[in-house]
Order: structure tokens, then sequence, then C-alpha cells
């Protein structure tokens, strides 16, 4: 879970505790506290239908579950005496999953100004261990450029992913040269910014320029100005 979900997560349940608090101390004839904090979890169940919104899925309640089977269970003995002291903080727990409904909109907004998807620095911020690793035969031997690296994190900018060409150029080259892969080259040993709870596995592109991200929910292509890459002596870039 990111960083920013838990806080939110806190933040919805300091907001039901107030309200819980505040309910509490109105009440003239006070119902014993540990029941009551029961009753408003016991609220929060609910049928609720499941709705895409930016990459997550949104729960809203629609039927009080638990309001209904507090009711059965406690509402029907003494003369609903007992459902009376119990039903707003039954009440209480329903409309807690309103507070984290809010929260639930809000945080990928919030997530983004934080985390931007489309700055590298995002997916990567500490590269003290950086290392460069090959993972095709067509690759050249090389090292991390840890100054250029540094250097271009920031500045690189985001393109557009054009698999339909990359796959066209890398079936021209078979036929002409053999299969020459477009990102031969892994980074390892870099860190995302810390709650941001991305898993990233980053490929350098043949020249040394390009870096395309895989995350758990996306791929995202960035390019530099300069190469990040250092060719050993009589190697050299090919393109």
């Amino acid at each position: 879970m990111v960083l920013i979900d838990w806080v939110f997560l806190i933040l919805a349940w300091v907001i039901i505790g107030i309200f819980f608090y505040r309910l509490y101390q109105k009440k003239i004839e006070k119902p014993k506290l540990w029941k009551s904090i029961v009753v408003v979890f016991i609220g929060l169940f609910s049928f609720s239908i499941n709705l895409p919104f930016k990459e997550s899925i949104l729960n809203i309640a629609i039927l009080p579950l638990g309001i209904f089977l507090l009711y059965l269970v406690i509402g029907r003995n003494h003369q609903g005496e007992r459902w009376l002291r119990y039903r707003s903080f039954a009440w209480l727990g329903f409309f807690g999953n309103y507070v984290f409904l809010a929260f639930a909109l809000v945080t990928p907004y919030i997530g983004d100004l934080i985390y931007p998807k489309d700055s590298l620095s995002t997916y990567i911020s500490s590269i003290k261990d950086a290392q460069v690793i090959t993972i095709h035969p067509s690759a050249s031997s090389n090292s991390i450029n840890e100054t250029s690296l540094q250097e271009q994190i920031k500045s690189a900018s985001e393109q557009e992913i054009v698999s339909e060409e990359w796959y066209a150029e890398a079936h021209e080259s078979l036929e002409i040269k053999g299969r020459k892969e477009k990102f031969p080259y892994q980074l390892v040993g870099v860190e995302p910014k810390v709650g941001s709870g991305l898993h990233t596995m980053i490929y350098i592109e043949q020249d040394g320029k390009g870096l395309l991200v895989s995350t758990q929910k996306r791929q995202v292509y960035f390019r530099t100005e300069q190469p990040i890459l250092m060719w050993e002596e009589g190697d050299g870039n090919e393109d």
C-alpha cells in the first residue's frame, strides 16, 4: 500500500472517531462504550457496487447489511429500547463507508501530485547501487554512467510507446542481420521514490538514451538527452 493510502486511511478513521466521540457524549443514557464501538464496526458492513476509477476500484455502499443484522439481533428485544440506544452508532458505521469513499476519490489526484507518473524521478530516486546488466546477445559491453543518470533523471521526457513500430524494427533487423533487441539492458539497484509503493523493472534502449519503466499497472517510456551508459573502448554503440 502506498504511503498516501495509509495516511488517508488513518485520517478517515480519525474523522469517524471524532463523530463517534461527539455522538457518544450527547447520549444522556450512555450505552457501554465497547458495545458502541462494536456496533460501529458492524454497521460498516454493506452491500456495495464496485466501479473502476483511476487505476483502482471504488466501493460504493448501497444497502446497510450491518444495520439489518444489528436490528435482527438487538432491535426486537425489550420493545426496541436497546436498538434505540445503539441505532445511531450503527448508522455512523454505515456512513463511515462514504468517508472512506471520499478519501478514495481524492487519493489518486494527491498521489499524482506527489508521485507524478510522467517524471522519471518517481521511478528512480536512489542510484547509489545502480548497475546495468545485459539481457540480450545483441547488447554491447558497457557500464552505467552514474553522473549522466543523476543529471538527467529530472530532465528526462516521457515519450509515447509505439509498440507496433518497435516490433516492425525488430522484425526488419531480424531479416537483415539477425534480431537486434531494442531494450537489451536492464537497470538494477535503483530505488523508486520513498512511499510510492512502486515495484519497477527498468530496461535501457540500445543507444543508452531510452528507458522503458514497467510497474504493476503501467509501462512508461522516457528519453534522455545524453546516454546513461558508458561503452567499453572499441565496443561502442552501433546506432
